[in-house]
């Protein structure tokens, strides 16, 4: 196993020769768009079974940029000639110089990862390197990233920020006041790096979460802390483990974010988490929230199987595939099987801070993927649940309507209109799994979506029912809240 490289040299890298660097990038098409093609190639396999197909793509159509991402993404040594065609030879002696770049044999090979992601290139480690290398964007985190709003709010926390991903983002969408935190000086060291070649004014410091901060208080908290599953035997990986369980330091980390939550301020941690019977994921969180004022959204998917967990860990110690990865896969399945592990949950948490403490909202909504949920897609969520928060008579006097991100069906099993029809919530982009809902149900949404508010549609609703309105209002205010909170309906 290849040691992680020294960071001492990088500050021989100064800001005209990162900016250099960058416009350099620029030109030749090193960017997020390169990389997404790359990764379209052979999806859903490990870099190393890939790599046949992708080294064969690029070799039929090669270019510049082609070059960098096989340097730099994919693990492969290339000749002094070509690196200097991508870069020009200044810029390799630089990057030659500060450690970036070393002589392997007759060839060039990068001993980081750089990772172009929306307008950014990350610095950060392979993760095969050991137990105290530094994860940079990887696929988690840019769904993480993805969530990020832009405008960002102004004051920005980023927890066990690794190499600084998402920290950075916030920043470049304009937040003006971001503090990235970490317990590993290597990612911290890695953080202000990435700072400086993105040149982006973003303040990072080694803590044990959030206590470097103190008592300051921020817009958005941003996380996604280690949650592998660690055996009592293994070498402890700072940027993967995360307990026994894997998700004690995440609700460790819960436990701290309402007290540094700005007025009107929300966190967003992404984890995995082992499903317990008996104690779902949302009662969790909350006794980790403690009694805190704060409102609790889940949006839960099905997470891994016990084997795709430890074959991907294992993976990342070994991506050969090869003696060692056999063993580790081994041993987390068996520490997955005394630990009573069955499935995983893989769930965004949006935690939200309230001005009152005199009540708070758990939801939890079940999703078919965390894809698409990005922050224009976070925000109508929270003016939703906002919406569903309101007294009974404000929301009796307010207006909802279906969701205009579905398709409404009436569907027969044969062509035969003396058959009873089925009613169907298609949700488009495949977020939300199709609803199917009862005829009287079906018939209270149309009315909400007509009506000019929702105790308008509550009079013709008990009116179709042959009852009073006193005697069907609870449920449909029932109907109202969690329609919202689960994207059948939206405000207005």
């Amino acid at each position: 196993m290849r040691t992680l490289p020294p960071l001492d040299a990088l500050d021989a890298l100064d800001d005209a020769t990162l900016a250099t660097l960058r416009a350099r990038w620029q030109s030749v098409g090193f960017n997020a768009d390169a990389l997404g093609e790359a990764e379209r190639i052979a999806p859903d396999q490990f870099d190393t079974l890939r790599l046949v197909f992708v080294r064969d793509a690029f070799a039929l159509h090669p270019s510049p940029a082609r070059d960098l991402l096989l340097l730099f993404q994919y693990d492969t040594s290339l000749s002094r000639a070509r690196i200097d065609a991508a870069l020009g030879a200044p810029l390799v002696d630089a990057l030659l110089g500060a450690g970036l770049l070393v002589v392997d044999a007759s060839e060039l090979r990068a001993t980081v990862r750089i990772t172009p992601l929306h307008g950014l290139w990350i610095v950060s480690d392979d993760l095969s390197r050991g137990g105290e290398a530094v994860m940079g964007a990887g696929p988690t985190t840019y769904v993480l990233g993805e969530t990020v709003p832009s405008p960002c709010p102004s004051r920005v926390l980023d927890v066990g920020c690794g190499a600084g991903t998402l920290a950075l983002l916030a920043a470049h969408r304009g937040a003006t006041e971001v503090v990235g935190v970490d317990i590993s000086t290597r990612a911290v060291a890695l953080a202000r790096f990435n700072a400086r070649l993105n040149a982006l004014p973003v303040r990072f410091e080694v803590s044990d979460l959030c206590a470097a901060v103190g008592d300051a208080r921020f817009d958005l908290i941003v996380s996604q802390p280690a949650f592998i599953t660690a055996p009592p035997d293994v070498e402890v990986a700072t940027f993967a483990h995360g307990g026994a369980m894997g998700d004690e330091l995440a609700m460790r980390l819960l436990g701290e974010i309402p007290s540094h939550l700005a007025p009107g301020g929300y966190a967003l941690v992404l984890l995995d988490s082992a499903v317990r019977p008996g104690a779902p994921l949302h009662t969790r969180v909350r006794a980790a929230l403690g009694r805190a004022p704060v409102d609790l959204v889940v949006l839960s998917t099905r997470g891994q199987t016990p084997t795709q967990f430890a074959a991907g860990w294992a993976y990342l110690r070994d991506p050969s595939i090869g003696p060692r990865w056999h063993d580790e896969a081994l041993r987390y399945t068996a520490h997955l099987r005394a630990m009573g592990i069955e499935e995983f949950t893989h769930a965004l948490l949006m935690v939200g801070a309230r001005a009152s403490s005199s009540s708070h909202s758990t939801v939890t909504v079940p999703m078919l993927t965390l894809a698409g949920c990005d922050g224009a897609a976070l925000a109508q969520l929270r003016t939703s649940l906002a919406h569903a928060g309101r007294a009974d008579a404000a929301l009796l006097a307010s207006k909802v309507s279906a969701t205009p991100k579905a398709t409404y069906v009436e569907e027969r099993t044969r062509p035969d209109s003396s058959l009873e029809p089925r009613w169907v919530v298609r949700f488009q982009g495949a977020r939300f799994a199709d609803r199917e809902l009862p005829e009287a149900t079906w018939v209270l949404l149309g009315l909400l979506d007509g009506a000019a508010s929702v105790g308008e549609a509550l009079e013709g609703y008990a009116e179709a029912c042959g009852a009073s309105p006193d005697e069907v209002r609870g449920q449909v205010l029932a109907f109202v809240r969690e329609g919202l909170a689960r994207g059948l309906l939206v405000p207005g």
